[in-house]
């Protein structure tokens, strides 16, 4: 058993809140001395929502000395770990009267100035709470929890506290078996890497919405609900799309469903989605984070929404895929017809307008900004509209018509027209569009990927004479 007290981080430091004060040393003595307008606890510290969660208590080693110079990582030591339907209500009991916990605990730790803190983490449900607590505790000592033994370790924390060589021993390395069992997570990696990958994006995108909802309190119910209450990545865009996309007849319980169970039956659909969000998150300087994304940018959802259409018109549920399609147009702007295929890494930037057609083929890490249209001629059928290679980049207003290719690391211009091919990294600009270097000659660029740099102006010293 690894005793919690010993390890500076853990695996799950990213799933839970920052450490905040629950209990100040000096707090607990003025209440008790029947100090006037003294509270023994710090209510205004608490959660700003009642829900299910996991919670860890701990003590802090610097006592009242709570200045902007405070580290949590090596000045609190967890000590307890538990679970509850109301998280909040519990860290009340805890503070007025210590909960369930034996009263000589908090008085062998006030007595000598340390501080009692808290951090918590909301959780999907009681049943999956109560899981993660049973996998801590079978493999991390927490010395305020009762051991196998029906004993606590409670007598030996002053003793390491009031020890200097500990505190500077304290080890540094994560503590890996907290949450699941190392056998399990190697495991788990093995057989479904996407598993994983959904599993580290939803911690990284709970810990921004956590930050947003305790620095924007307005923002706390709808960031709850939307994101901090679903236990993985592929609930919550379910439950924001079905929000989002719902009707007075196409209810937003049935949309959850059926996005739910497309993402959850189909591994490369969460590692698209996955891919998506870091393209957004990486390309676009205006997205400050991954939750900012997921909630905002209609341009990444309208592409969620598209998978899941584009995978019932596969399965030959076309009548569906076409209401949703709809559905999507309407409420992003964005229409793309569910037959048309899309890698993954994709970002729409602004994605206003964007229009893409019923053959059209768009390739992995490709950018496209708004008012953008794949499409077709008009007067052609079968196979009649764009494909777009691998990582190309195709500007704000661009038309490309017809069954035409653009090579993979191409660029398209902004407003140009697009009519025939363009080979890979080459740049078309115009209307009608030519390419830069000639038609026999075209300028082939250096960038491998321009989808993902983002650098519209390259060349443009070739086929401009405009200046600033």
């Amino acid at each position: 058993m690894f005793k919690r007290e010993d390890y500076k981080l853990t695996i799950h430091d990213i799933v839970f809140s920052k450490w905040r004060n629950l209990i100040r040393h000096n707090d607990w003595k003025d209440f008790n001395n029947r100090k006037e307008r003294v509270r023994r606890y710090r209510h205004e510290d608490l959660p700003p929502q009642r829900c299910t969660g996991l919670y860890e208590l701990g003590v802090g080693v610097i006592g009242q000395d709570q200045g902007q110079n405070f580290d949590p990582d090596n000045n609190v030591l967890g000590v307890y770990v538990g679970q509850c339907v109301d998280v909040r209500s519990r860290l009340q009991d805890y503070g007025r009267r210590g909960g369930h916990l034996p009263s000589g605990l908090y008085e062998d730790i006030l007595s000598e100035g340390y501080s009692v803190f808290y951090r918590w983490a909301p959780m999907g449900s009681k049943w999956e709470a109560a899981a993660i607590e049973g996998m801590l505790l079978s493999k991390v000592d927490y010395a305020w929890n009762t051991c196998s033994n029906g004993e606590r370790r409670h007598l030996e924390l002053p003793k390491k506290l009031g020890d200097p060589e500990f505190m500077s021993k304290r080890k540094s390395q994560v503590l890996v078996p907290s949450i699941r069992d190392r056998d399990q997570v190697v495991t788990r990696i093995k057989v479904e890497k996407s598993n994983h990958t959904f599993l580290t994006s939803i911690l990284k995108i709970k810990a921004e919405a956590r930050r947003d909802a305790e620095a924007e309190p307005a923002l706390a119910s709808y960031l709850y609900s939307t994101i901090l209450s679903h236990s993985s990545l592929e609930r919550s865009i379910s439950f924001h799309l079905g929000n989002k996309l719902c009707s007075s007849t196409l209810l937003s319980t049935l949309l959850y469903d059926l996005f739910l169970n497309t993402f959850s039956s189909d591994p490369s659909l969460r590692n698209a989605t996955v891919a998506d969000l870091r393209a957004a998150r990486v390309r676009d300087p205006a997205c400050i984070s991954f939750s900012h994304c997921l909630l905002n940018y209609k341009g990444f959802l309208a592409i969620q929404a598209h998978r899941v259409s584009h995978k019932l018109w596969t399965q030959s549920r076309k009548p569906l895929a076409l209401a949703l399609h709809s559905r999507i147009s309407d409420v992003f702007a964005v229409d793309i017809h569910p037959a048309a295929k899309i890698g993954k890494g994709i970002l729409l930037d602004h994605a206003t307008g964007v229009v893409v057609g019923e053959t059209a083929v768009i390739g992995n890490n490709v950018s496209i900004l708004h008012h953008v249209t794949l499409g077709g001629t008009g007067k052609a059928c079968g196979d009649r509209h764009p494909k777009i290679g691998d990582g190309c980049l195709i500007g704000a207003g661009a038309t490309i018509l017809g069954n035409v290719k653009i090579g993979a690391g191409a660029k398209v211009g902004a407003g140009s027209v697009v009519l025939i091919d363009v080979p890979c990294r080459g740049t078309a600009v115009g209307n009608p569009a030519r390419l830069v270097g000639g038609k026999e000659k075209p300028t082939i660029h250096d960038e491998e990927c321009p989808g993902e740099s983002m650098d519209h102006t390259s060349f443009i010293s070739e086929w401009s004479d405009y200046i600033i």
